[in-house]
């Protein structure tokens, strides 16, 4: 398609790849060689809608707005001939989605998956101030520079790109799995369905696939089908598929993908402020647990008013939970102080387990 294509100000270096709003390309300047962009062709069937054309036209003025370090710059949208298309910043890396292809269902280490999750909230956040709603947050939408820099794709085009992606050749669509539940209640997207889409790929790059299996290759209504099964329930936390991960992960991850969107982050603003002090120490692998009844009321009583809570025969899941037993050893009277030892707690021939009270289940 490059060969046939021609622009009055630019050379076509290359095309870098087709979606649903159009075809981009990577262009160089035919007044000053080195400057180069990237230049996206809104498809026809776009340009031709009239109320298509307008507004994607009306979407301009936000873009202007965008000038973020996370968010690809917007140059302008100009016109030639029967030619509609937008003037880019031109990156080079990948999107995440081809990292993700790159994985092969391998999970990133936690500080690589944090850093771009942080980095991509970082630029979210901004538009969320200004009352910009992406609306079509997902793996190909958010690139990885080669210096590191992550930068979210196709601001403020989101809602035209995804209707059009959906009725584009009828068949099989990548975005309806990063849909929000509400979304297919015939809700508006908001600032909590965008916190939705960038939890599913948090989860995705920890975890090294989504909480749930559709068929991609199927068609629409198939995979609509199948989502619309998934959402009948709540997701499975993140620990069940990542059980080494950090407490502190596993909450932000499962708060921002609930099903009720005012149970999630409220914007781009809150998520990254928890994603900002986040813990990432990696859980040590323990033992299968072996349940067992407390042997001694009176120093479960003592353990209990300790860490306000009761103490039960569950077993201990997290090494948070192994520390704070570790510093009860040493303020508890008992007889058996030497005896609260990693991983439980042993105490006259039998083992105790503690629940341990989460930080903010009942602050």
């Amino acid at each position: 398609m490059a060969a046939y294509m021609n622009f009055n100000k630019w050379d076509i270096e290359s095309q870098l790849g087709r979606g649903g709003m159009g075809t981009v390309y990577h262009v160089r300047s035919k007044l000053h060689a080195k400057i180069e962009r990237a230049i996206k062709v809104i498809n026809p069937d776009i340009v031709h809608d009239m109320q298509s054309r307008k507004r994607l036209l009306n979407e301009v003025d936000l873009l202007e707005e965008l000038q973020h370090p996370n968010i690809m710059k917007f140059y302008s949208i100009e016109e030639e001939e029967d030619k509609l298309f937008m003037v880019l910043e031109l990156l080079r890396g990948k999107t995440i989605k081809a990292l993700i292809e790159e994985q092969n269902e391998k999970p990133l280490q936690p500080k690589q998956a944090l850093d771009i999750i942080s980095q991509a909230t970082t630029g979210l956040a901004y538009a969320h101030d200004k009352s910009i709603i992406h609306r079509d947050i997902k793996p190909g939408n958010i690139f990885l520079c080669e210096d590191g820099l992550v930068k979210i794709l196709d601001f403020g085009l989101a809602k035209e790109a995804n209707k059009k992606s959906i009725t584009l050749d009828g068949a099989a669509v990548g975005t309806p799995a990063y849909m929000a539940p509400e979304i297919f209640n015939d809700e508006k997207p908001s600032k909590q369905s965008d916190i939705y889409a960038l939890g599913l790929i948090f989860y995705q790059l920890l975890a090294g696939s989504l909480p749930f299996t559709i068929e991609e290759d199927s068609s629409l209504m198939v995979m609509l089908g199948q989502l619309f099964s998934v959402h009948s329930k709540p997701l499975p936390s993140i620990a069940e598929k990542v059980p080494g991960l950090s407490l502190g992960l596993v909450e932000i991850v499962d708060k921002a993908i609930k099903q009720d969107p005012s149970e999630r982050y409220r914007d781009a603003g809150s998520f990254g402020e928890q994603l900002s002090s986040v813990d990432i120490t990696i859980q040590p692998k323990v033992s299968k647990p072996v349940k067992v009844k407390a042997a001694d009321p009176v120093l479960e009583a003592q353990v209990s008013k300790k860490i306000k809570a009761p103490v039960t025969d569950v077993r201990l899941q997290t090494w948070e939970q192994f520390q704070d037993t570790q510093d009860i050893a040493d303020e508890v009277d008992s007889p058996y102080p030497q005896s609260f030892c990693y991983p439980y707690v042993k105490c006259q021939q039998n083992l105790i387990s503690l629940r341990y009270l989460q930080q903010q289940a009942k602050a």
